[in-house]
């Protein structure tokens, strides 16, 4: 018993691991009813994902095609590519896909090193670049996707 409690863990924390920061911070849009999606939300249709520079003004455009908002993910950190986008939509039944990316920051990458009686000493990655050793740097972003369907009434 003891071992299949483990096992379930571990199976959980690479599940979470696996999973993209659009998947991870998904927020659902609990002010949209089943009855406002009909069966427009498993329709089964490709998912279409829009770069949106300007997501407010695509979206009122976008609501006043039919279209409504049945979730967001809104996260920084390292660019991902559109693949967490299209699994949190088959999920939710999304058939188009929002999706902003704004660059935030650049970061220096640390390894930790060890841990001693006063803390954890972390040490700084370093690469070679132009034949000369410097700090490894990433990039940070904004990342933004709104999950839409077409409203039952629209469809019809």
């Amino acid at each position: 018993m003891v071992i299949r409690g483990v096992l379930a863990s571990l199976m959980l924390l690479l599940a979470a691991c696996a999973s993209s920061g659009y998947e991870r911070f998904y927020f659902p849009n609990e002010q949209v009813s089943a009855a406002n999606l009909g069966s427009s939300k498993a329709s089964g249709q490709p998912v279409e994902v829009r770069i949106s520079k300007n997501p407010v003004s695509d979206f009122e455009k976008l609501s006043a095609q039919g279209y409504l908002a049945v979730g967001e993910s809104l996260f920084i950190g390292p660019l991902e590519d559109d693949s967490g986008i299209r699994r949190q939509a088959a999920k939710n039944g999304a058939t188009l896909v929002l999706m902003t990316v704004t660059f935030d920051r650049e970061v220096t990458k640390y390894n930790k090193t060890f841990v001693n009686s006063e803390g954890t000493v972390y040490e700084p990655v370093l690469e070679r670049k132009d034949g000369k050793l410097q700090e490894a740097k990433s990039r940070i972003y904004q990342q933004r996707a709104i999950y839409l369907v077409r409203s039952a009434e629209s469809a019809s």
